[in-house]
């Protein structure tokens, strides 16, 4: 903090230097015409040396409190005094604060006053009241001025530029909300104001000045609104469903529905056993170790015991036993895949979901998601692990990205804003699918779509369409979670949805009205 003396009449030229202190190096002006008292007090508060300043007063106790509040509440770079039109022991002044807060900095310039008066032992003192802090605490106990930040007007767009908000997308709510918190101060300018407020109450506070005019901004989505609007319509039939579509050849979320309420959005953020749909990272760890082909006789027995845990398959539609591991992928056959989890190396199924398929990284998507989680397990929990159960999670954001990781071949962190904005550390898996890998998984998937439990969601299609399906048992008294999840073209979806016996007809249903929109 620093300050100068301006006054008409003549000068003496002494130059002070203070030391740098609270507010940063402060120098002044020593003027004839400003008494002893007031030239020292501006010297100690421009210095940062309250306890000093306030002992120059008629009230040292009341002047380092306000003191004390002003600096803690007003955070300031420096200060400048500026002293004019003296008249004896009266001295009004000019203050220019200039004001830093949360990134937003600003100046501030008002007019003050104050009196000196000869104490009886002190000498000079200042006499003390609030408003030489600034006029506005004249009589206003227990009030102290307040810098405050306020976040700028924000609308969030569509890829199109098309408004979206709460009322015309409510499966968006939690998404539009995030957002704003988040990135409202990147895509605007937040004001800054002094507004005069209780210390110690709930008062009502009032606004001394301006200091920064924000500035709206605009924040631009990945969402299409197109794709958004059938989204919204086909999750609003299934109370708690979700759905994620997700472009495979850029990892932008096209479109993000739930019909669930609360400040969660279970779509990104939670987080739940998958069931069969996982059998998709599980058939990437066999085939890209050798362990089978497409074309490997795999049995698809009614049980399966693996280290003294017995394991049936998921009751589905077009389930049935198959010859291959394409038909025991067809079927979503959790008993082939437990007998096949002993075939991949310890550790083998969660490199492969981490380094291949980029789950547990750290996804900067531009809002809080949850990013799936597959453990290092053995024995039955292995087993259980490979057809998505026990202890691997993930949400439908999570099997979108699988799914889209396997039409492209390779992972592209998922995203809702532009990368710049959602983070400059976007998550990076550490290989690619190989070529050949990539293929059979797509084939796998078509066959499916074909011939297994994607088939009747597949129905009438004639695009390239590849899906997988499972079902998830939630526990005594909850319905299974339906999981389903498909590609058609450059456009990768994954739904969920709870519903006693149709849980996965629910989903595929939600699932095929948003490739059909999308192509």
């Amino acid at each position: 903090m620093r300050f100068t003396l301006r006054t008409t009449a003549f000068t003496l030229a002494i130059t002070g230097a203070i030391a740098a202190g609270a507010y940063g190096t402060a120098s002044f002006i020593v003027s004839e015409d400003v008494p002893d008292a007031a030239e020292e007090f501006f010297a100690a508060w421009s210095g940062g040396d309250l306890d000093k300043a306030s002992k120059l007063t008629t009230d040292p106790h009341a002047a380092l409190l306000a003191l004390k509040a002003y600096k803690n509440h007003v955070p300031t770079t420096s200060v400048d005094f500026a002293a004019h039109d003296v008249q004896g022991q009266h001295v009004p002044f000019t203050v220019t604060a200039h004001v830093s807060a949360q990134d937003t900095a600003g100046s501030w310039a008002y007019e003050s006053q104050l009196d000196v008066r000869d104490e009886p032992r002190e000498g000079e003192r200042v006499v003390w009241k609030p408003s030489v802090i600034h006029p506005e605490l004249a009589g206003r106990t227990g009030y102290t001025l307040k810098a405050v930040t306020t976040a700028p007007e924000t609308a969030v767009l569509s890829r199109e530029g098309t408004a979206l908000d709460k009322q015309d997308h409510p499966g968006l709510s939690q998404v539009i909300d995030q957002l704003k918190k988040r990135l409202a101060a990147q895509a605007g300018a937040p004001a800054l104001s002094i507004r005069l407020t209780p210390q110690f109450s709930d008062g009502e506070s009032t606004t001394v000045a301006h200091v920064v005019e924000g500035k709206p901004g605009t924040i631009r989505t990945t969402i299409d609104p197109a794709l958004q609007q059938v989204a919204e319509a086909a999750v609003a039939e299934h109370p708690g469903a979700s759905v994620v579509a997700v472009q495979p050849s850029t990892g932008e979320v096209l479109t993000v529905a739930t019909s669930a309420n609360g400040e969660l959005n279970p779509a990104l953020e939670g987080v739940e056993a998958p069931g069969s749909v996982f059998e998709i990272v599980t058939a990437a760890a066999l085939l890209e170790q050798g362990a089978v082909s497409p074309t490997t006789a795999t049995p698809c027995p009614d049980q399966a015991t693996v280290a003294g845990t017995a394991f049936t398959n998921p009751e589905l539609k077009n389930g049935g036993a198959g010859g291959t591991f394409a038909d025991a992928f067809a079927a979503s056959c959790d008993t082939a895949f437990v007998r096949l989890a002993d075939e991949l190396a310890p550790g083998a199924l969660a490199k492969e979901a981490k380094e291949v398929f980029g789950l547990g990284l750290n996804w900067q998507a531009g809002i809080t998601t949850s990013d799936g989680a597959v453990p290092r397990l053995t024995g039955a929990d292995r087993a259980a692990a490979a057809v998505g159960r026990g202890e691997v999670r993930l949400n439908v954001l999570n099997l979108a990205s699988i799914t889209a990781t396997v039409r492209s071949g390779a992972f592209k962190q998922p995203r809702l804003v532009a990368a710049d904005m959602a983070g400059v550390d976007q998550a990076q898996a550490e290989r690619p699918l190989s070529g050949t890998v990539a293929r059979q998984l797509r084939a796998l998937m078509n066959h499916h779509a074909s011939r297994g439990t994607g088939a009747p969601a597949k129905s009438g299609s004639d695009g390239a369409f590849g899906s997988m399906a499972g079902l998830a048992e939630r526990g005594t008294g909850h319905a299974a979670q339906g999981w389903f999840t498909a590609f058609d073209g450059d456009i990768a979806v994954a739904s969920a949805v709870s519903a006693r016996g149709e849980g996965v007809a629910y989903a595929g249903a939600v699932s095929r009205a948003v490739l059909d929109a999308g192509n």
